[in-house]
């Protein structure tokens, strides 16, 4: 019973949402069994962890019926209404941080029953509550339609002149909405197809593009930064549509949710991952600019903690800039905010690659030492870090069992996705063929290399590799 729908439920609940829940459930309106109340309290008393033996299936029913025969049903049946209640909890709770959904419902009743003057009182309202939101997303627009389209239904319906016929304005905010909406998730299939080599059906993707190229929808910030997300996408040697869509961003930012926001700026960053990718190291510092940002607007939080990832990718692009003092002030400044349960790991990990950049390289085998690297994504670069060490030291015995021992690792590891599979066999292919052209000197061998790389573009660190190959 520990892991049936009310404990889990429950187990999310702030201390204040379980005080509203008692209130809610002890009403007779909500709830008129007496039972359904008691087994709540007797839930609440083991909150929030809820992992106590009184929570028992059968020390819940003796506490419940305590002269009573154990029946497993019964007990079933209250954690069924139980949870029954908790959902229209959460309904009406949720419901009271949507002022246009409640009055959407009002607006539905009222239809229904006829009651033109007071429709219309809520509609007007409605339309102001809109009009005063700061954030103007897809969202917005939908509830722009909805309202609309109530408006025009009741008018329909009662032949009313009270309202005007407002079916243009309906049909505007239901194009704003699925426009807004089919260049966001758009932008999205783009994106995937760019980093994953993934492909996307994308119906009249084209189409919606020349619509409103000639500035149709001006003035919809959404619209535009959507529109810019795209074309961004589909036209990357054009700079202008990146170069639109942070002047935007910055302009705009208050008309969106932090949440959207961010995921803005992501696809920038994503953006500009590909352009560096694609031979234009330039947009490094586009890049590092843009994880500055997010920095600014605590962007990279999730669920109160740094998102690992993000940690390491600025730690990484800080890196290649040469950026050292401040990513060294960046990683004090946020490892106590990284999970608690994965802050060791990720400290040392991106302190290794710090000292390694900084051609400490004991301090960064010290480092790599401490890290007890389980995340997929943390042992492959750790893997590559350590053969860049060796590489470096000349440490020939190490770099080459390391070089063998990885390979097999990555062809018996089923859990490593292909495109990241295939790229770090590459890599060790190209870090042995680097090794052999320094060891002999090879001027002209790596003087074909630096070219026969350039050409190809998606070698994992290709700039590290030109370098080297520079060097020699």
């Amino acid at each position: 019973m520990i892991k049936s729908k009310p404990v889990q439920i429950l187990k999310q609940f702030t201390v204040w949402e379980l005080r509203d829940f008692e209130k809610f459930i002890d009403s007779d309106f909500f709830s008129g069994n007496i039972q359904v109340r008691s087994l709540f309290k007797l839930l609440k008393k083991e909150h929030p962890k809820m992992e106590s033996p009184a929570l028992e299936k059968e020390n819940l029913f003796k506490k419940l019926f305590p002269k009573e025969k154990y029946e497993e049903s019964k007990l079933r049946h209250l954690f069924s209404d139980l949870a029954k209640m908790l959902e229209e909890f959460i309904i009406i709770r949720e419901l009271s941080s949507e002022p246009v959904r409640k009055k959407l419902l009002l607006l539905d009743y009222y239809e229904r029953r006829g009651l033109e003057k007071y429709f219309n009182q809520i509609f007007e309202d409605s339309i102001k509550v809109q009009l005063k939101a700061p954030i103007k997303d897809a969202g917005w627009f939908f509830n722009q339609y909805l309202l609309e389209e109530k408006a025009y239904t009741f008018s329909q319906r009662l032949k009313s002149r009270s309202l005007d016929n407002n079916l243009q304005t309906l049909v505007n905010y239901l194009d704003l909405f699925y426009i807004t909406n089919k260049l966001k998730h758009s932008g999205e299939m783009l994106t995937r197809e760019m980093l994953l080599k993934v492909s996307y059906n994308k119906p009249f993707l084209e189409e919606i593009v020349t619509y409103i190229s000639d500035g149709k929808f001006k003035g919809h910030t959404a619209v535009e930064i959507y529109e810019r997300i795209v074309l961004m996408h589909t036209h990357p040697e054009e700079d202008d549509h990146y170069r639109r869509l942070l002047e935007l961003l910055e302009t705009h930012a208050d008309e969106f949710s932090k949440e959207e926001l961010v995921d803005m700026y992501v696809f920038a960053q994503n953006f500009c991952t590909n352009r560096i990718n694609s031979g234009h190291p330039e947009y490094l510092k586009e890049i590092f600019h843009l994880y500055k940002k997010m920095i600014a607007l605590d962007a990279i939080f999730e669920n109160g903690y740094v998102r690992p990832n993000v940690f390491k990718n600025i730690v990484t692009v800080g890196i290649r800039l040469e950026e050292f003092d401040w990513i060294e002030q960046f990683i004090d400044d946020y490892k106590d905010k990284l999970d608690p349960k994965t802050r060791e790991n990720a400290v040392n990990y991106n302190m290794a690659w710090l000292e390694y950049a900084k051609k400490n390289y004991k301090k960064a085998l010290r480092f790599l030492a401490n890290a007890d690297l389980m995340d997929i994504f943390y042992l492959l670069g750790a893997k590559c870090l350590l053969l860049k060490i060796y590489y470096e030291t000349e440490n020939l015995d190490a770099f080459y069992a390391l070089t063998e021992s990885f390979y097999m690792y990555l062809r018996r590891n089923n859990q490593i996705a292909d495109f990241q599979k295939e790229a770090h066999l590459q890599f060790i292919k190209t870090i042995k063929q680097l090794m052999k052209l320094k060891m002999e000197r090879d001027k002209k061998g790596a003087r074909k290399m630096h070219e026969e790389l350039s050409a190809e573009k998606n070698v994992l660190d290709l700039s590290w590799f030109l370098k080297k190959l520079d060097s020699i």
